[in-house]
Protein backbone atom coordinates (compact mmCIF):
# COMPACT_ATOMS: atom_id res chain seq x y z
CA UNK A 1 0.00 0.00 0.00
CA UNK A 2 1.19 3.36 -0.74
CA UNK A 3 2.65 5.03 2.51
CA UNK A 4 0.61 8.21 2.03
CA UNK A 5 -2.72 6.05 1.88
CA UNK A 6 -1.38 4.73 4.85
CA UNK A 7 -0.89 6.94 6.79
CA UNK A 8 -4.31 8.95 5.62
CA UNK A 9 -6.32 5.74 6.87
CA UNK A 10 -4.32 5.88 10.02
CA UNK A 11 -5.19 9.54 10.74
CA UNK A 12 -8.29 10.29 8.97
CA UNK A 13 -10.32 7.55 8.85
CA UNK A 14 -8.95 4.65 11.75
CA UNK A 15 -9.73 6.66 14.48
CA UNK A 16 -13.32 7.59 13.32
CA UNK A 17 -14.10 4.03 13.40
CA UNK A 18 -12.39 3.98 16.53
CA UNK A 19 -14.87 6.56 17.99
CA UNK A 20 -17.59 4.96 16.28
CA UNK A 21 -17.27 1.29 18.04
CA UNK A 22 -16.33 3.46 21.38
CA UNK A 23 -19.74 5.22 21.05
CA UNK A 24 -21.46 1.82 21.03
CA UNK A 25 -20.49 1.36 24.84
CA UNK A 26 -20.95 2.99 28.11
CA UNK A 27 -18.10 4.68 29.40
CA UNK A 28 -15.22 2.06 30.92
CA UNK A 29 -16.90 -0.94 29.39
CA UNK A 30 -14.16 -1.27 26.44
CA UNK A 31 -10.98 0.39 25.34
CA UNK A 32 -10.47 0.75 21.35
CA UNK A 33 -7.70 2.04 20.00
CA UNK A 34 -6.00 2.73 16.33
CA UNK A 35 -2.70 0.37 16.10
CA UNK A 36 -0.45 2.12 13.41
CA UNK A 37 1.19 -0.05 11.04
CA UNK A 38 4.44 -1.81 12.23
CA UNK A 39 6.87 -1.18 8.96
CA UNK A 40 7.16 -4.70 9.31
CA UNK A 41 3.64 -6.62 7.20
CA UNK A 42 1.10 -5.88 9.89
CA UNK A 43 -1.49 -3.56 9.21
CA UNK A 44 -3.26 -0.39 10.47
CA UNK A 45 -5.72 -2.38 13.13
CA UNK A 46 -8.40 -1.37 15.55
CA UNK A 47 -8.44 -2.76 18.90
CA UNK A 48 -11.64 -3.38 21.02
CA UNK A 49 -10.40 -4.46 24.72
CA UNK A 50 -13.31 -5.54 27.16
CA UNK A 51 -12.81 -3.64 30.24
CA UNK A 52 -15.52 -5.42 31.94
CA UNK A 53 -17.71 -8.13 30.54
CA UNK A 54 -20.83 -9.79 31.32
CA UNK A 55 -21.94 -13.61 31.56
CA UNK A 56 -21.36 -15.04 28.69
CA UNK A 57 -18.70 -16.74 26.67
CA UNK A 58 -15.00 -17.80 28.37
CA UNK A 59 -12.66 -14.73 27.54
CA UNK A 60 -12.98 -10.81 27.83
CA UNK A 61 -13.48 -9.12 24.53
CA UNK A 62 -10.45 -8.63 22.84
CA UNK A 63 -10.58 -8.19 19.14
CA UNK A 64 -8.93 -6.55 16.39
CA UNK A 65 -10.27 -5.30 13.51
CA UNK A 66 -8.41 -4.84 9.82
CA UNK A 67 -9.72 -3.97 6.63
CA UNK A 68 -7.91 -4.85 3.42
CA UNK A 69 -5.60 -3.43 1.52
CA UNK A 70 -7.14 -3.01 -1.44
CA UNK A 71 -10.74 -1.40 0.10
CA UNK A 72 -8.64 0.99 1.81
CA UNK A 73 -7.18 1.94 -1.44
CA UNK A 74 -10.76 2.07 -3.40
CA UNK A 75 -12.44 3.78 -0.22
CA UNK A 76 -9.64 6.43 -0.16
CA UNK A 77 -9.66 7.08 -3.87
CA UNK A 78 -12.96 8.21 -3.58
CA UNK A 79 -13.74 11.98 -3.73
CA UNK A 80 -16.75 11.52 -1.67
CA UNK A 81 -17.22 10.26 1.92
CA UNK A 82 -20.78 9.16 1.85
CA UNK A 83 -19.54 5.69 1.08
CA UNK A 84 -17.36 5.51 4.64
CA UNK A 85 -19.96 7.33 6.17
CA UNK A 86 -23.04 4.56 5.46
CA UNK A 87 -20.18 2.45 6.56
CA UNK A 88 -20.11 3.74 10.05
CA UNK A 89 -24.02 4.49 10.58
CA UNK A 90 -24.41 0.42 9.62
CA UNK A 91 -20.86 -0.58 12.16
CA UNK A 92 -23.77 -1.85 14.67
CA UNK A 93 -25.47 -4.19 11.98
CA UNK A 94 -22.10 -4.88 10.56
CA UNK A 95 -21.11 -6.12 14.68
CA UNK A 96 -24.16 -8.27 14.83
CA UNK A 97 -23.15 -9.92 11.35
CA UNK A 98 -19.66 -11.01 12.80
CA UNK A 99 -21.17 -12.40 16.00
CA UNK A 100 -23.24 -14.47 14.00
CA UNK A 101 -20.34 -16.00 11.93
CA UNK A 102 -17.15 -15.39 14.52
CA UNK A 103 -16.90 -16.92 18.50
CA UNK A 104 -17.62 -13.42 19.73
CA UNK A 105 -19.92 -11.66 21.74
CA UNK A 106 -19.98 -7.36 21.50
CA UNK A 107 -23.11 -6.73 23.56
CA UNK A 108 -21.54 -9.08 26.52
CA UNK A 109 -18.02 -8.39 25.61
CA UNK A 110 -17.01 -11.89 25.49
CA UNK A 111 -15.40 -14.09 22.79
CA UNK A 112 -14.19 -17.99 22.84
CA UNK A 113 -10.51 -17.33 22.03
CA UNK A 114 -7.84 -15.19 24.32
CA UNK A 115 -7.59 -12.97 20.74
CA UNK A 116 -9.50 -12.70 17.84
CA UNK A 117 -8.42 -11.18 14.71
CA UNK A 118 -11.36 -10.08 12.45
CA UNK A 119 -9.80 -9.72 8.95
CA UNK A 120 -10.01 -8.92 5.31
CA UNK A 121 -12.71 -6.36 6.34
CA UNK A 122 -14.27 -4.26 3.64
CA UNK A 123 -15.87 -1.09 3.45
CA UNK A 124 -19.55 -2.26 2.70
CA UNK A 125 -22.37 -1.29 4.73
Amino acid sequence: MNPDVRTRFETEFAPRIAARVLGLYQPGEVRVDVVPHDGQGSPTCVDVIGLTSTVGLPNRLNARLAWRDDAIDALLAEPDRSRFDRYLAALPVTIERWQMELPVDFSTRTQRDREILIGDLEFDA
